[in-house]
């Protein structure tokens, strides 16, 4: 299928003032910084075409919200992009966990604005692009739409970030907005997804600060959070391993 010419990417500067007011509390610019070194590393091993920049696992705040889950990955901004065979294949891991899939594009429609278009990619055969709002049509709507909060949150450590992981973690958000503008859903964000050759690992990637014990050394602390979400992706199927990987520092950003 033919996919349209997306929208071009916003500048750094307008990502940035995005983020800012998407991002609370600050420790989510952390994470992002752990997420783009992490896609630096393993684009060093040589594996950047087994690595699926994240997406979001989307199911409605509604009784049976576990038959009606959906994966969304964005298209990059700029060109005419078909999903890339990484998507692709981590999709049909996901439909063995009896997961729906979307390939979601952005067209322009304002400043910091887009009119987002997807693309059912489940099945063998990419489906036809329509309005992203259609894929979502049995989730409960809202009574109105969602005036999403403004924060001012410090992203000065995301400048040094090159364009386009910028431009992967505006595309999440705005895709996001988009969904829950309309629709009460629930929303896990997906930091990676590695696809194996017998498996997918959804990858939650957490930054933390070393702090010294006298008694025990070095030492930073985990909280159950990312294991039980990890836990929950794995139990979707038994295709899905979950991988959790932590970034220390020893000073904070």
């Amino acid at each position: 299928m033919g996919f349209p010419t997306v929208a071009p990417p916003p500048s750094d500067t307008d990502i940035l003032s995005f983020l800012s007011e998407r991002y609370s509390p600050r420790n989510k610019v952390a994470g992002a910084v752990a997420e783009i070194d992490f896609a630096r590393y393993v684009t060093s091993l040589g594996l950047a075409d087994r690595l699926v920049r994240g997406g979001w696992i989307v199911e409605p705040n509604a009784p049976d919200f576990y038959s009606k889950r959906v994966a969304v990955f964005p298209a990059p901004f700029g060109g005419s992009p078909a999903p890339p065979a990484p998507v692709i294949t981590a999709a049909q891991y996901l439909r063995h966990a009896g997961m729906r899939s979307l390939y979601a594009v952005p067209l322009p429609k304002g400043m910091l604005d887009f009119d987002w278009l997807a693309a059912d990619i489940t099945g063998p055969n990419v489906g036809p692009l329509s309005p992203i709002h259609d894929a979502f049509r049995d989730y409960p709507k809202r009574a109105n739409t969602l005036s999403h909060r403004h924060y001012s949150t410090d992203v000065s450590p995301l400048t040094v970030a090159p364009s386009e992981e910028l431009q992967t973690l505006f595309a999440r958000e705005s895709m996001l907005d988009a969904i829950r503008s309309r629709y009460l859903a629930v929303a896990n964000d997906l930091d990676y997804l590695i696809w194996g050759r017998h498996a997918t690992y959804p990858v939650e990637i957490k930054e933390k600060t070393i702090a010294h014990d006298a008694y025990m050394g070095d030492y930073f602390g985990i909280d159950i959070g990312p294991f039980a979400k990890l836990s929950t992706f794995t139990s979707f199927g038994s295709d899905l391993k979950g991988l959790f990987v932590v970034r220390s520092l020893f000073i904070t950003i």
